[in-house]
């Protein structure tokens, strides 16, 4: 296998969490869902919708029950969903399985959800939620601003990559608080 091809045990890799019994039917259904299986029998992961201070969009955090005050300091996903701007949900995508296990494994996954009526109304509600993300709150309820990885499929990706081409040109950094200063955003 490729884990085996790089040097990894096999018996080192973790299965993934059970996916809820609707997801079967279809990934789309996490949409119905606020608490998901964790990695191991007990845990769970809970999607909490937060709303964005002086924005029109809210975002949902997946987070392992109970990381946050265990283990602050969490690497942070910030995924955008796809829809050709103008369909899709923060929650309702096909990578539900991939944030479900990622914020099993101790991520703190944000999954935004934008306006999809008029551009760029779209990258402004993004910038607003990456600006959360790398705020004082973000940072209490566990997120490491200085381990952040932008994502996002099809529309979300392109909305992804103008975000981190704006910061980089704008000299967005993580300043000496350790919370991001993204300057152009």
């Amino acid at each position: 296998s490729g884990f085996e091809a790089a040097g990894v045990p096999r018996e080192t890799v973790k299965p993934l969490p059970r996916s809820p019994l609707c997801a079967y039917v279809h990934a789309y259904s996490y949409y119905f869902c606020s608490r998901l299986s964790g990695d191991c029998s007990g845990e769970s992961v809970s999607i909490s919708t937060v709303t964005i201070p002086n924005s029109q969009s809210t975002i949902d955090v997946w987070l392992k029950s109970g990381i946050a005050t265990e283990r602050p300091g969490l690497p942070v996903l910030f995924y955008i969903h796809g829809g050709g701007w103008r369909g899709g949900h923060a929650r309702a995508h096909p990578q539900g399985p991939m944030l479900q296990a990622l914020a099993s494994r101790g991520w703190f996954v944000v999954s935004v959800e934008y306006r999809k009526s008029r551009w760029p109304e779209h990258l402004d509600d993004c910038k607003a939620a990456l600006h959360w993300v790398c705020s004082k709150a973000a940072a209490d309820m566990g997120a490491d601003a200085s381990r952040l990885t932008i994502s996002g499929t099809s529309a979300g990706g392109h909305i992804a990559s103008l975000l981190t081409v704006n910061a980089l040109r704008e000299g967005g950094v993580i300043d000496s608080s350790g919370y991001a200063n993204l300057r152009g955003l």
